[in-house]
């Protein structure tokens, strides 16, 4: 069972590397380098926004390198007759996705939001209204969440983990407009996302859990592309 743990640990090892490197850059690239102490607020909050983004890269990559590696090496043959119940795989599938999420939205919101406190109204976007700290914490929660499901969703279900990463890049570019309104959105948009996660991971593990081979895409489609 530890072979299984630290084989996904290596399989992410490069993940992990680039998390620990690039979501506390903006801050320290801001401490280096912004020397006029009236542009501080305005200049961590660009940082906090921006570390924000690659955090939730980071749970697009770990999400989407959850299931597809192993249906594209066929690997996942091998994983089927080891002496581990389904449900131990998959729980082993499901952690560092899951302690992924919750790991970045703790370092974004006891971290690294602490220096942005103010929220610099002048920096927010125009036709936004700028949120309570409680509506975003809660938002910024579910849009984890629910990017994470759509990237294991599409993992399970398909042998291309690159596709899983643009169909989890795509969902951060849409929980992404919701922001500007956090407040008058609240608590429409973090249930939604919430939602859409949970189902997202429910088929993703019922698929998981009942077939050992990607979906195959229709012969028409595949037709096309040959």
């Amino acid at each position: 069972m530890s072979w299984f743990l630290w084989r996904e640990l290596y399989r992410n090892r490069w993940i992990f590397a680039k998390a620990v490197v690039l979501i506390p850059l903006p801050h320290i690239v801001v401490a280096l380098i912004m020397w006029d102490p009236a542009e501080l607020d305005s200049a961590y909050f660009h940082a906090y926004l921006f570390s924000t983004v690659l955090s939730a890269m980071i749970v697009v990559g770990l999400a989407s390198n959850s299931i597809a590696p192993d249906h594209a090496d066929r690997s996942d043959e091998f994983i089927s007759y080891l002496p581990f119940g389904r449900f131990q795989k998959l729980a082993f599938k499901l952690l560092l996705p899951l302690a992924a999420v919750v790991g970045l939205c703790t370092v974004n919101l006891t971290i690294q939001m602490p220096p942005v406190e103010t929220w610099p109204v002048g920096d927010w976007p125009p036709a936004g209204c700028l949120p309570e700290t409680s509506h975003w914490c809660v938002l910024l929660a579910g849009a984890a969440f629910g990017i994470c499901g759509v990237s294991w969703f599409i993992s399970s279900i398909q042998s291309s983990a690159p596709l899983a990463v643009m169909c989890g890049v795509a969902s951060i570019l849409l929980v992404a407009a919701p922001f500007e309104e956090a407040n008058f959105w609240f608590p429409f948009f973090p249930v939604l996302f919430a939602t859409i996660g949970a189902a997202c991971f429910w088929f993703g593990s019922r698929h998981y859990l009942r077939e050992s081979k990607p979906y195959q895409m229709p012969a028409w489609v595949q037709a096309r592309q040959d």
